[in-house]
């Protein structure tokens, strides 16, 4: 491993002083591969060459939790949106040939991969133009959804906070290789909203209690009490109405399996009907912008239960965003991952961009590569190598056209979010 990393690193690198390594284990196998390589006198490494660990997104959610914003690629800058998984993609490629190869030779099996691998590799070239409008339109749509989420946590966020995140992402990202804790200010470090009992508390400073005299009790009691008696109204409510519609062939078996579910969806329930009653009545107050933009309206879909509150770092909720109320005045205590998104998927853009100029070419200098040996080939007689070369110029030609109109085409029209 060590050989082979050190000799890629020297292997057309002219100018490139940054690289991403992507290795199931690099938490560990970072930590001491420069020691490797000074003790060694078989390993030499670009010194100017500074290298970033990854690892990737099938693997890392099997690590510790602070692997996740250590080494994972959504936290990693300049690569856009990436699994980084390699060798896992060629797997299926390999699949359809492995029962065959079972009782080959050496010989004999090692020459039925190397075709099965070469006529793969053909085939993603001949399918890069697809493959990159997919992207794109992939890249577009993400930016779309990612700048919504983005919009409202830019927006909830105050000023001063945004300022603190952006200095410790640079000083993070800036000092990820030497010191990989750094990045722990990615961390979602959510602080809870203060409870009715704390603002109940807050606004009895003056010692009044709910076991006063009731001459004696200010306002905020009666307030309080008279909240807590609505709400048990529309517990109550909930509760009859759920008894006299479920009938017996419906009811919910209390089995170990479904009694957190169920308990959560019904807290779910009985909070989303305490604060559409309280949104009702507070229309009616006629509120200002300010505060109809804050409480909006509360919809079905929203409720349902997402894992990428209780456990951010699952695997899974990579590209999902929160509902609006998630991002209601709350002090995050960090970079969110929703500022990440944004970031990745711009990058993936102009990462796409510059994939589509590189195919081109790529195409344009195969066409006069072997244009350039048709011509030797006819000068020197040689027939059927000058058909063969010109046959292969053509192609890469047609390609590299092909290519240059699907990626002009897609690039001076609107994407649609649901055109796949």
């Amino acid at each position: 491993m060590d050989y082979a990393l050190c000799e890629a690193a020297q292997h057309n690198m002219e100018g490139i002083t940054r690289a991403v390594t992507f290795y199931d284990i690099n938490c560990q196998y970072n930590k001491h591969f420069w020691v490797q390589v000074d003790q060694s006198r078989f390993l030499e490494m670009v010194p100017e060459l500074t290298i970033i660990p990854g690892i990737g997104l099938w693997y890392v959610h099997g690590h510790q939790d602070s692997c996740y914003v250590w080494y994972a690629s959504n936290f990693i800058e300049g690569i856009g949106q990436i699994d980084g998984e390699i060798m896992e993609t060629l797997w299926a490629q390999l699949n359809l040939i492995s029962p065959a190869a079972r009782g080959m030779s050496s010989p004999h099996r090692k020459e039925c991969l190397d075709y099965q691998m070469n006529d793969s590799n053909f085939c993603k070239m001949i399918r890069m133009k697809r493959t990159l409008c997919r992207k794109y339109k992939l890249a577009k749509n993400g930016m779309s959804e990612s700048e919504m989420a983005f919009n409202r946590l830019d927006e909830a966020a105050p000023a001063n906070f945004k300022t603190e995140w952006l200095a410790k992402e640079r000083i993070a990202q800036s000092s990820r290789i030497q010191d990989p804790a750094a990045m722990d200010v990615y961390e979602i470090n959510i602080k809870k909203a203060p409870s009715k009992k704390e603002i109940e508390l807050r606004l009895l400073e003056d010692g009044n209690a709910h076991n006063a005299a009731p001459s004696h009790r200010s306002v905020a009691t009666w307030i309080s009490m008279g909240l807590a008696i609505e709400e048990a109204q529309i517990a109550l409510l909930i509760e009859t109405l759920e008894t006299w519609t479920h009938s017996p062939k419906l009811t919910i078996i209390p089995l170990p399996s479904n009694l957190g579910v169920t308990s959560v969806q019904q807290a779910v329930s009985l909070q989303a009907s305490i604060y559409n009653r309280t949104r009702r009545q507070m229309m009616q107050l006629e509120p200002g912008q300010a505060q109809l933009q804050k409480y909006k309206p509360l919809l079905r879909e929203q409720l349902k239960i997402s894992t990428a509150v209780g456990d951010p770092n699952a695997r899974g909720p990579r590209n999902e965003s929160l509902a609006w109320f998630w991002s209601v005045d709350v002090n995050l205590g960090g970079p969110n991952h929703s500022w990440n998104e944004e970031y990745r998927w711009k990058e993936e853009i102009e990462l796409v961009q510059l994939e589509m100029e590189w195919t081109c070419n790529f195409f344009l200098w195969k066409a006069a590569k072997w244009g350039d040996q048709m011509q030797e080939s006819l000068v020197k007689g040689l027939l059927g190598h000058a058909c063969y070369s010109g046959r292969q110029s053509h192609m890469y030609s047609l390609l590299a056209q092909d290519a240059q109109a699907a990626f002009q085409e897609l690039q001076s029209v609107s994407i649609d979010a649901d055109d796949e």
